[in-house]
């Protein structure tokens, strides 16, 4: 309504969240342009209004800038065709009627990038400039420790989208499709410009620095990502 748009750009906002209708599904430019209109409040110092009051900002990737930026890194993966493929859950049974595996019995954290927009934004309106903010908290089982609205986190999320994808295609001997160049283009998409944000923040000579504002990078076949055969 008018008010809460009111409070919303520029207001004295007393809440956690923006409630708002939810219209259809978003497809994947539509997320990523609500994305993008988000990493547009946090680089013009307005996250208050949407980051939840409970969450405190870690040092480097949750300053407004650069969590801005790793906003933006998001939507530039999301606008990218393959990303669909990953957009939404995994649907086990049509894997297992095509003879496939269970997917859940492989992977640990089955996640997708609409959990992850989810996660902090129930929807976006592209006409009214809004957009509904979320607790930052992914529906993945064993993800609870992680947050969105800190954007560690939020890009460790991103990369165990490609790991999962890569781990479950090894497993039913698709190592070498063009399925899997198409995820590690998409995964070197993320992690050069990781790499780059922390170039242009922190000077060459600071070696330790970089290591400690650097994401875990995991392999596909890391026991975080997948379930190891005891």
């Amino acid at each position: 309504d008018d008010a809460s748009q009111n409070d919303f750009f520029g207001g004295d906002p007393d809440f956690d969240s923006i409630t708002l209708t939810a219209g259809d599904k978003k497809t994947a430019l539509e997320l990523a342009a609500g994305i993008e209109r988000l990493a547009a409040m946090f680089d013009s110092n307005q996250e208050s209004l949407v980051r939840p009051r409970n969450i405190s900002p870690a040092p480097f990737w949750d300053e407004a800038k650069k969590y801005a930026s790793a906003l933006r890194l998001f939507s530039e993966i999301l606008r990218t065709p393959d990303s669909t493929s990953y957009l939404e859950p995994i649907n086990e049974e049509e894997l297992i009627r095509m003879g496939n595996p269970p997917y859940s019995n492989l992977i640990r954290h089955p996640l997708c990038f609409r959990e992850i927009v989810t996660a902090l934004m129930e929807d976006s309106d592209d006409i009214n400039q809004t957009l509904t903010s979320n607790n930052g908290l992914l529906v993945a089982q064993g993800l609870d420790g992680w947050n969105m609205w800190h954007g560690y986190d939020l890009l460790q999320a991103i990369d165990l989208v490609f790991l999962n994808a890569l781990a479950y295609g090894k497993v039913i001997d698709d190592s070498k499709s063009s399925d899997r160049s198409k995820i590690n283009k998409l995964r070197k998409i993320l992690w050069a410009g990781i790499k780059q944000v922390i170039d242009n923040h922190i000077a060459a000579f600071n070696q330790e620095e970089k290591r400690r504002c650097t994401p875990t990078r995991r392999g596909e076949s890391s026991g975080f990502v997948v379930f190891k055969e005891k």
